[in-house]
């Protein structure tokens, strides 16, 4: 279930054109401080989750954490190994992200686990921009623009129609970050954060249910030195199921390794 709330990746396919006219281009070097993304092995978040039905919560709250344990070679590159469980939950999902220490973030691909065993992977050809930094207001970038995907790459099952058969879908993603602003939770005020706006433009073709456009529109609010403090919007899910929002905030985090004290 928490895999749907999570901020996704891609799966390998054909790449488009490059993004529209209005997403700034890749980053140039500027320096930049590689306690920024804290990303030492052993950091770690874990967050309260809580899901919407038309505004009204859907269940309890539950806890998930991510944690950043190892590395791992994917497509030729060495990645880190970002774990995300659910509190009781025997599914987790690993992915692999790779941090230049200076201007991106990139995420390589994402590995699903039932109980320790392998129930799905997705690596991510080109590469998908997980964070262009420093971020500064009004900075768009592209995440991805791609044809043919699998599924997977939105978290969702291979076969969103349930006939048997594989489908495919079109993913475009957009990132904007929107303001800078402070932001109390239940554990405290976070200063200076970054609101980045995820738009998701999906197009899935289906065996059976022929071509659905879906968009999905979230936030998560960046602070430097510290990460992901809280996220907020839409699920994403498969075409004619139910639409669910959510919030999900840090309960604590733990900062390790050369990122400790950013």
């Amino acid at each position: 279930m928490y895999k749907r709330a999570l901020l996704l990746s891609a799966a390998a396919a054909l790449a488009l054109a490059p993004a529209c006219s209005n997403v700034d281009g890749p980053p140039v070097g500027n320096g930049g401080d590689p306690r920024y993304f804290p990303n030492g092995d052993g950091s770690s978040w874990t967050y309260s989750y809580q899901r919407y039905f038309n505004n009204v919560p859907r269940g309890g709250p539950l806890e998930y954490t991510e944690t950043f344990d190892g590395e791992a070679a994917v497509g030729g590159r060495v990645a880190q190994r970002l774990v995300r469980f659910a509190a009781g939950n025997e599914e987790y999902e690993i992915s692999f992200l790779h941090d230049d220490e200076e201007n991106y973030v990139v995420a390589l691909g994402r590995e699903f686990y039932v109980g320790g065993r392998m129930t799905g992977a997705v690596y991510f050809d080109p590469e998908w921009s997980y964070l262009t930094y420093p971020l500064r207001v009004n900075r768009n970038w592209s995440e991805v623009k791609q044809l043919q995907l699998s599924p997977l790459c939105l978290g969702l099952p291979a076969d969103v129609d349930k006939d048997g058969k594989e489908d495919d879908v079109d993913v475009e993603i957009v990132r904007t970050v929107v303001t800078k602003e402070d932001l109390t939770i239940p554990i405290g005020t976070f200063e200076g954060c970054y609101k980045v706006r995820r738009t998701v433009y999906a197009t899935f073709h289906m065996t059976q249910g022929g071509d659905v456009e879906m968009n999905y529109v979230q936030y998560g609010w960046f602070n430097a030195g510290r990460g992901f403090v809280q996220y907020t919007g839409e699920e994403i899910h498969a075409p004619n199921a139910a639409r669910y929002t959510f919030l999900a905030q840090l309960k604590h985090y733990h900062i390790s390794g050369p990122d400790a004290g950013a």
